[in-house]
């Protein structure tokens, strides 16, 4: 499955899925409200994601991260959190709506397929 989804809750999240794995990008303002759209969007009750990245410190994209693996049925392999990171992947800090069209780009370009990018209804 390909998609990128937008998760409804307050702040900034998003959900990467493709090749069965799964990545999810900030965590919104906390990790209860996200871990209950994890849990809602993917339809368990357990869910693990392979990385989870956070852009920038603000808490509206990072609030969530401090308890996200204190929910129940949420796991994690891998966090990518800003300081060194940023340095190394500086456009995803600085212009990250064009780090986010080169992400997409680079999914679509592995298999020349088309990605399916979903919206999610805010609920919060």
């Amino acid at each position: 499955m390909k998609r990128i989804t937008a998760l409804p809750i307050r702040g900034e999240s998003y959900l990467l899925e493709y090749v069965g794995k799964r990545v999810l990008v900030d965590s919104g303002y906390t990790g209860s409200a996200l871990a209950s759209a994890l849990k809602k969007q993917l339809g368990k009750p357990n869910i693990h994601v392979d990385v989870v990245v956070c852009t920038h410190s603000d808490n509206d994209h990072a609030g969530g991260l401090t308890d996200l693996l204190n929910q129940p049925g949420i796991t994690a392999s891998e966090f990518w959190l800003p300081g060194s990171w940023k340095e190394s992947v500086k456009e995803v800090v600085e212009e990250t709506e064009l780090f986010y069209k080169e992400l997409v780009k680079e999914v679509k370009d592995v298999d020349g397929k088309h990605i399916e990018t979903l919206f999610a209804a805010e609920n919060e």
